[in-house]
């Protein structure tokens, strides 16, 4: 009888692990329990000082945001960027069982500014007719997002779908053509890019708006039509497919009624935050587990060896295809070497969030300013 309940004491024991913290449940719903920097591998290997710069200008987007506003205002006197960190963040560690991350890179269509056969598929700004309601808090429980819409017989009805947009619901003025049905829907689901015109001059854009259609994706439709196998899915073998059955394009794209809008920037590679990405150092989240601007410290595997990548990176975008508590993706640049980079990326991992002190050491009842 004692040899039993030590047994079941035992398996009991090894079937509780460690409780997340609600600390942070006014800025993620992930799960997290605080750790150490001894406990970070290869901490100590850091390149603090290029840590530090990328933080600083994040600081010209975030400063405003109460959660990192004493972090950004401590960067005008800190003397030493590991020290900053230190002394400025806590790291607490995601317990969720279903980590993953992935990859993207800048994606270069070729367009015109006027529509012709070669490029016929408009690049459309967000539409002068579609306007945003923002709901009372009351409502807020059942409606997480502001709501889409436009007045059709003085009434409000839900924004065009996709399939309707297509079909040439929108009447304002694209911002341009591009030649690639397929190469266009991918820029929509990165939320930026770059367009070479006829002249060879380059037009960026960026995530301006959406829809307000939920987002449906057209990789887990592919498997559950039995497409490509789960397990041999990549972003290549889905725009393969897509090439060889151009019959099907529409078909699927329209399973996902989410249409992204674009507005034009100066520069390259912009984010949701509206600074340049960097290369290996941005990160897309899901904003609800991971707030905009937030330092993370990612272990994963680097794409195309057996190598490992260690190092600060930082939440400077979002993508509506990130879902979970625990899912980025690396932003790994522009060209065909990222592209490679970003496709091979597809994994478990590890990763820490530096959560500023200032938020942790305010009354937990006056946490609601962070949201």
């Amino acid at each position: 009888m004692k040899k039993t309940l030590l047994v079941l004491t035992t398996l009991l024991f090894l079937g509780c692990g460690p409780e997340p913290t609600k600390q942070l449940n006014t800025i993620s719903y992930g799960n997290y329990i605080e750790s150490s920097y001894e406990k970070i591998p290869s901490w100590e290997d850091e390149n603090f000082a290029e840590a530090f710069k990328v933080f600083q200008r994040s600081c010209q987007h975030i400063s405003s945001n109460e959660l990192f506003k004493v972090a950004c205002a401590n960067t005008k006197s800190a003397t030493s960027p590991r020290e900053f960190f230190e002394k400025n963040f806590t790291p607490f560690i995601s317990l969720s069982k279903n980590s993953l991350v992935t990859g993207y890179y800048e994606p270069v269509l070729y367009g015109s500014l006027k529509k012709n056969k070669t490029f016929a598929y408009p690049v459309y700004g967000q539409p002068n007719d579609m306007f945003s309601i923002d709901l009372l808090a009351s409502y807020q429980k059942e409606f997480s997002k502001p709501l889409r819409g436009h007045i059709v017989n003085k009434k409000i009805k839900p924004y065009f779908s996709r399939a309707q947009i297509d079909k040439g619901a929108i009447k304002t003025k694209p911002i341009c053509y591009v030649d690639d049905k397929i190469d266009l829907y991918f820029l929509q689901e990165y939320g930026s890019g770059k367009i070479i015109l006829p002249n060879k001059k380059s037009i960026y854009l960026g995530y301006a708006d959406h829809n307000g259609h939920p987002y449906h994706s057209i990789k887990e439709e592919m498997i559950k039509r039995n497409l490509i196998k789960e397990h041999e899915i990549t972003p290549k073998k889905m725009r393969d497919y897509l090439r060889k059955n151009s019959s099907k394009q529409d078909e699927i794209f329209q399973t996902n009624n989410n249409y992204k809008f674009f507005q034009q920037y100066k520069e390259k590679e912009m984010g949701t935050l509206g600074m340049l990405l960097e290369v290996r150092r941005s990160v897309a989240v899901d904003k609800r587990s991971i707030p905009l601007g937030m330092p993370i410290f990612v272990d994963m595997k680097e794409p195309l060896s057996d190598k490992r990548i260690k190092k600060m990176m930082f939440a400077h975008d979002t993508q509506d295809n990130l879902t979970g508590d625990a899912h980025i993706s690396v932003f790994y640049g522009s060209g065909k070497s990222a592209r490679n980079e970003a496709e091979a990326t597809h994994e478990k991992f590890n990763f820490w969030i530096l959560v500023p002190n200032d938020y942790l050491h305010h009354d937990y009842m006056l946490k609601s300013k962070y949201l």
